[in-house]
């Protein structure tokens, strides 16, 4: 079975270069008009067909894509070669991308459709949510406990022993340094809520 991606922005670009291979991209029917390249329509998917990895780093839109492709898709999940995946005992969730230089330590546990850009650090003992995205440097110290959509800007970092719920993003450069109960976005150093959601 042939790999496409999903998604045809500059994650996708990122993707393909690290995959090292050209792969045919869907977008959704609507953004056909504004697609530069050729792209093919969502709408003309055949599972049957293609693999697929979810190439858009917004995880609330990536959620809403997984939910209405045909339930006989089927994903595939990529780790890069210069990433560090440590441990005996680990999870890697299907339609999960990490890229180079990613450090995954021991006893993690990487939920579905999930994104590890370059260089994020994820500590021992630590779970994330199906749809996390960690974008470039974005750090995860051990025992932490990230739920589902969750959206990490580069640089942001989160201490041991913590909890994020569903549906957070945290703010480029922020740091968390408490529990996370409320969905929304979170700026600062120590992070606090900006816009509830």
């Amino acid at each position: 079975m042939k790999k496409a991606l999903i998604g045809a922005g500059g994650l996708a670009g990122e993707m393909t270069a690290l995959l090292g291979t050209k792969l045919p991209c869907f977008i959704e029917d609507t953004y056909l008009p504004l697609a530069k390249g050729k792209v093919l329509p969502l709408s003309s998917f055949d599972p049957s067909a293609y693999q697929v990895c979810i190439a858009i780093a917004n995880p609330l839109v990536r959620a809403r894509i997984a939910a209405n492709l045909p339930q006989s898709t089927t994903f595939f999940t990529y780790v890069h070669p210069t990433a560090l995946i440590h441990g005996e005992r680990k999870a890697i969730g299907e339609g999960t991308f990490i890229g180079c230089y990613a450090v995954v330590m021991n006893d993690v546990v990487i939920g579905k459709h999930c994104l590890l850009n370059r260089n994020n650090q994820i500590g021992h003992n630590s779970a994330l949510g199906d749809f996390f995205t960690g974008l470039p440097s974005a750090i995860i110290s051990g025992n932490v406990t990230i739920g589902k959509r969750v959206l990490m800007g580069a640089g942001a970092m989160v201490l041991e022993n913590l909890r994020v719920c569903d549906d957070v993003t945290i703010g480029a450069m922020t740091c968390v340094t408490k529990d996370l109960i409320n969905m929304g976005v979170y700026v600062g150093t120590p992070a606090r809520l900006k816009e509830s959601l």
